[in-house]
């Protein structure tokens, strides 16, 4: 099998999905009419038995369950507002106010993001909010100073505001969790390497303890892209 014919492939299986889309739109609208008012057309307690339950079948499949939470993610908030549009039509309700507060949220993959109810990183017009972040490997280890576990933060960090349209270049506040003051030299200079030309507006607190007790730093972060489109 040659690389065009691997190709060939994708773009069926991209027709295929497409024609499945047309479907679940039309499946949309129709639920829009049996929506009373917004915070059903939103339905956080269906979203999140979703993704759940998706998160489930990616496993059985043998597919990453970090690219389906991000599919799937950016797909559910596009139909949400189609519902909302479509809702609004039927009701002869302005959709003005919805389209001013909506958001992007971000996912990471991540099991705790439906039990708990969060994102990694939500984009609120021109501000991009990065969740507190751990120094979490995909094989569930984690390194012991406190710099190399600085680097991942922010590794997880750049990922999510790359998703989000943005970069270390756009943040303008850090806030960073330690569990151990003698730690503070070592992230200050992994903090500093990365922003010394940003020089975004930064906290520095020492807590008594992390979800992780593996756990020695967790790092938030914001940034503001201005008008800049989100990609």
């Amino acid at each position: 099998m040659s690389l065009d014919d691997v190709r060939r492939k994708i773009d069926q299986l991209d027709d295929q999905i497409v024609a499945l889309l047309a479907q679940r739109q039309q499946h949309v609208k129709s639920a829009a009419a049996y929506k009373s008012n917004d915070a059903e057309v939103r339905a956080p307690e269906r979203r999140a038995h979703m993704m759940e339950r998706l998160h489930a079948r990616a496993l059985e499949h043998g597919v990453d369950p970090e690219v389906v939470a991000q599919v799937y993610t950016t797909m559910i908030d596009a139909f949400i507002e189609l519902e909302r549009r479509e809702h609004a039509a039927l009701t002869g309700t302005s959709t003005t106010a919805t389209n001013v507060r909506q958001h992007q949220r971000f996912s990471s993959g991540s099991p705790f993001e439906t039990t708990i109810g969060f994102s990694r990183a939500v984009r609120a017009g021109g501000r991009v909010l990065v969740s507190g972040t751990g120094p979490v490997w995909p094989d569930g280890s984690c390194a012991d100073d406190a710099a190399t576990q600085a680097e991942r933060c922010f590794e997880i960090i750049t990922e999510a505001l790359t998703a989000a349209g943005a970069s270390l270049a756009d943040v303008v506040r850090t806030r960073m969790f330690l569990t151990d003051p003698t730690a503070a030299e070592q992230v200050s200079a992994v903090h500093g390497r990365l922003f010394a030309d940003v020089r975004p507006a930064a906290t520095m607190v020492v807590v008594t303890g992390l979800l992780d007790p593996r756990w020695k730093i967790e790092i938030e972060a914001e940034a503001d892209v201005g008008d800049r489109q989100s990609l």
